[in-house]
């Protein structure tokens, strides 16, 4: 029975790995680090809606893409990261859902 160990031990780690490359794709994140509204269609609700079009033509390409767009205090800040293993499609489509979260 001992020889079948090995064996059982392969077989578990290869388990393990493979429903972690199955259920490890985590769903879309994104974070806002200010909690406080804005005053609907002023000055930073237009740089956030032009930091999120920035954000949706630069990120898909190399799945990355941050920028800044306005003055302050109205400045806006974003960044777009996409995983490696995302296509370029689901990269927008991702950073869309996020925008229209916001």
């Amino acid at each position: 029975m001992p020889y079948f160990l090995p064996l059982l031990i392969k077989f578990r780690t290869t388990f393990s790995l493979l429903l972690h490359s199955v259920f490890g794709a985590g769903p879309n994140f994104h974070f806002c680090s200010s909690p406080e509204n804005f005053t609907a269609n002023g000055p930073y609700e237009s740089n956030l809606n032009k930091l999120t079009s920035y954000l949706y033509y630069k990120a898909p390409p190399t799945g990355f893409g941050k920028g800044s767009r306005g003055h302050t205090p109205d400045q806006t800040y974003g960044l777009a990261l996409c995983r490696g293993d995302v296509s370029t499609s689901d990269c927008k489509t991702c950073v869309v859902e996020a925008s229209s979260e916001i």
